[in-house]
């Protein structure tokens, strides 16, 4: 009785644990055809002796490796399930994650793959749709950042732009320049406000690449700007160049903030004698 405790004992050791697991590693390695110079251990997911593996590689990308077939009844499924997968794996956000995300995804993606080779379809599309969200959600995450980013250093880089013309030509006494060189900042400013209260509503996207995401806040920014422009013009057309400056600021920055105003104050500035 006591041998057979400490033999019992003996394997269950962790040097014999670990010895087991690196057997299991290496019959899964062999089996399958792969090098243990690009995969460790501890990064295989799922292994069915003689059927399937699923492992993260070396490189941090999920994999699998099959040596069955689905059955006739769920090849359509089958097929279907990895061509989804393959399609979530290409997505250009992927590349844009932080690293911890990534690895996340990675998990999530190698779980998925060891769901469809195990037959477990319904759990599969669930993972997928899983992986899917979370992917659109980080999309819209990264977008919004950008957004607010460049719109705030935009802000910053036009009123340095419009504060260093006002002290070149501060000698200049003429009431319509002063006014567009202290006022047409506010318009950039409200239309900066305008993208920052906007983020949690608007659909953004990453994959249009950061350019695109920055030409679109650049073209914004200078809607404001423009429509603080008009606004200056025809309020001293109306009121005959007596417009208070805190009547001036206001309508910039409301300008500024919602775009919608541009039409009208074209309208009413061609309208005028």
């Amino acid at each position: 009785m006591a041998t057979d405790t400490i033999e019992k004992t003996a394997q269950e050791t962790p040097e014999n644990l670990e010895n087991e697991a690196f057997c299991l590693f290496s019959e899964a390695v062999k089996s399958f055809g792969l090098t243990k110079e690009n995969i460790e251990p501890e990064n295989i997911v799922r292994y069915e002796p003689n059927k399937y593996i699923v492992y993260i590689d070396n490189r941090g990308e999920a994999r699998y490796s099959s040596m069955r077939s689905p059955a006739e009844q769920n090849k359509e499924r089958h097929a279907k399930l990895f061509g989804e997968a393959s399609f979530i794996r290409r997505k250009p956000v992927i590349d844009m994650l932080k690293p911890n995300l990534k690895k996340h995804f990675t998990a999530m993606l190698a779980k998925s793959y060891s769901y469809i080779l195990e037959e477990e379809y319904n759990v599969a599309e669930e993972y997928i749709k899983k992986i899917s969200e979370f992917l659109d959600n980080r999309n819209k995450e990264i977008a919004r950042k950008w957004h607010i980013v460049f719109s705030g250093i935009l802000v910053v880089v036009f009123f340095a732009l419009f504060a260093g013309v006002t002290y070149c030509f501060k000698a200049n006494d003429n009431a319509l320049f002063v006014q567009f060189s202290q006022f047409m900042p506010v318009g950039a400013l409200g239309a900066a406000i305008s993208i920052f209260q906007n983020t949690k509503n608007k659909e953004y996207n990453c994959e249009s690449g950061k350019f695109l995401n920055f030409l679109e806040i650049f073209v914004r920014i200078i809607t404001g700007i423009v429509a603080a422009f008009l606004a200056i013009c025809v309020y001293n057309i109306d009121r005959a160049g007596t417009t208070s400056s805190e009547t001036l600021i206001i309508t910039c920055f409301a300008v500024g903030f919602s775009e919608r105003f541009i039409p009208s104050i074209v309208k009413k500035f061609e309208s005028t004698p």
